[in-house]
């Protein structure tokens, strides 16, 4: 009984007591346990609130994108961010002012190559400085593809190349026209006389009108405080820069140099190689005329009378006019020596309510042939398509002055209906509808119209927009006959 007694004590003993190692260790493995389900079950609880929307990605790359394309696209801002940018990458700790220079994004930056004079004089202050007179160049190491004669379509292969190869302006059989085509007439003193750290300021006296592809207009003041426009080239990381651009900038002086004495031409004052001084046409272009843009940013589109739309193909037929017989006085002239090659809307520039032609850097110095005495067309490899084209320019064959009649008679269509020839489709399509020899459509209530201003620029439509070039008529023929035309409708001789 006593024997019982001890043994029962014993074990209430043995189990009061504190575990052995061992137990100790299960016990901690335990604990350990539960603490990694509890880490476990919060992280599930975690994974379960962040749950991916496709649809929600979605928008937000949606409003990412549409902010990248106003930020590109929106020049005074993107201007002003790198801007901002430029000044603290420029700016060390120590520094509390700088220079106006560095506000300014690199883009924008005035620039001039230089300056020469390729006369033949060679007195101390003219030195020779003959350009290879050339005309286009094709990108390098690459082939034009062979391009449908039924399906007209933009070359697949071509790239635009960072060096070009360059073609030659006169060659064994074809030369040039005239003797002053292979010349230019710079006074590069007067463009560096121009102030260009005024530029850099953007104050309300000088200011960037607008930016092209190779060059920007800026506002600025002459010596007597009237306004000018200046050029100036301004430098593309992304586009080749070289002699061939160099010379169709000396082109483009030497065609206004020529027009010097044209009511319907924009005048320059000066030039040097990229860069020139011309008078400042504060009208607005054609095109910025004809659609405007109201709050909403929807498209306005004028409400001209049929005499006012009569009266800017007009101004714009005699423009092209006097660019066809830049040499029409001139000693066995056998046709147009220039061809501007890029005729629009926008090339028209109102000066005190009169549009004038503008812009030759992509002019054509046409050839002679020195056999039989006729004229040499020329060849463009790129940059042909676009609704006002020519027949003959969607499949790059051999290109004459007749390109300009045809962009003519679609600025023409433009100004009688308000609306681009062939307006909403795609590229292929209306490049197939061109060559093929489509016309655009007229609605019938300005095709039926009794106003004689319409009726005349239907008819000159016709003149300017035939499939086969030796079939158009003259820039002189169409202008003589628009100008006809509006004084008889001025005078109230028609019926």
């Amino acid at each position: 009984m006593m024997h019982n007694n001890l043994s029962n004590t014993l074990r209430r003993r043995r189990s009061t007591e504190k575990p052995e190692k061992n137990d100790t260790c299960t016990t901690h493995l335990t604990e350990t346990d539960s603490i990694l389900q509890k880490v476990q079950r919060r992280q599930l609880k975690k994974s379960d609130q962040i749950q991916w929307d496709p649809m929600g990605v979605a928008l937000w790359l949606i409003v990412f994108v549409c902010a990248l394309f106003i930020f590109y696209n929106h020049p005074h801002l993107r201007r002003k961010i790198e801007s901002l940018i430029n000044r603290n990458a420029h700016r060390l700790p120590s520094q509390k002012t700088k220079s106006v220079e560095q506000h300014i994004p690199e883009r924008t930056k005035p620039r001039h190559v230089g300056c020469f004079d390729d006369s033949e004089q060679t007195d101390v202050f003219q030195k020779v400085r003959r350009l290879d007179t050339t005309n286009h160049y094709v990108s390098s190491g690459t082939k034009l593809q062979e391009l449908d004669k039924e399906t007209p379509k933009e070359p697949e292969n071509v790239e635009y190349a960072t060096t070009p190869r360059i073609s030659t302006f006169e060659t064994d059989d074809c030369v040039a026209m005239h003797e002053w085509q292979k010349h230019s007439f710079p006074t590069c003193n007067d463009v560096h006389a121009i102030n260009l750290p005024d530029l850099l300021t953007f104050d309300d006296e000088v200011h960037i009108l607008g930016s092209g592809t190779w060059r920007v207009t800026w506002l600025i003041k002459d010596y007597k405080g009237d306004n000018i426009a200046l050029k100036s080239y301004v430098y593309k990381y992304h586009q080749p820069f070289g002699e061939w651009h160099i010379n169709q900038h000396r082109k483009d002086g030497l065609v206004y140099e020529r027009l010097s004495n044209s009511p319907h031409v924009i005048q320059m004052y000066s030039h040097c190689v990229m860069g020139g001084l011309f008078e400042f046409a504060d009208g607005g272009t054609m095109e910025d005329n004809l659609w405007s843009l109201d709050s909403a940013g929807n498209t306005l589109r004028a409400r001209w009378s049929g005499l006012q739309r009569l009266r800017y193909a007009t101004q714009a037929a005699l423009g092209v006019a006097d660019l066809h017989d830049v040499n029409q006085y001139e000693e066995g002239a056998i046709g147009p020596a220039v061809a501007h090659t890029d005729i629009s809307l926008d090339q028209f520039i109102s000066l005190n309510g009169v549009y004038k032609l503008s812009d030759f850097n992509r002019v054509y110095f046409m050839r002679r042939n020195v056999t039989s005495d006729e004229p040499c067309g020329y060849h463009v490899d790129i940059g042909n398509p676009g609704s006002y084209r020519s027949p003959e320019e969607m499949i790059y064959s051999i290109q004459t002055e007749k390109v300009d009649l045809y962009a003519l008679g679609s600025v023409i269509y433009s100004l009688l209906t308000n609306f681009e020839p062939f307006e909403g489709l795609e590229r292929e399509d209306y490049m197939y509808r061109i060559f093929h020899g489509e016309q655009p459509i007229i609605p019938d209530y300005i095709s039926h119209s009794p106003d004689p201003a319409k009726q005349a620029m239907i008819r000159a439509m016709g003149m300017c927009r035939h499939l086969q070039p030796e079939y158009r008529a003259s820039a002189a023929e169409v202008a003589s006959f628009l100008s006809d035309k509006l004084s008889e409708i001025e005078s109230g001789r028609t019926g």
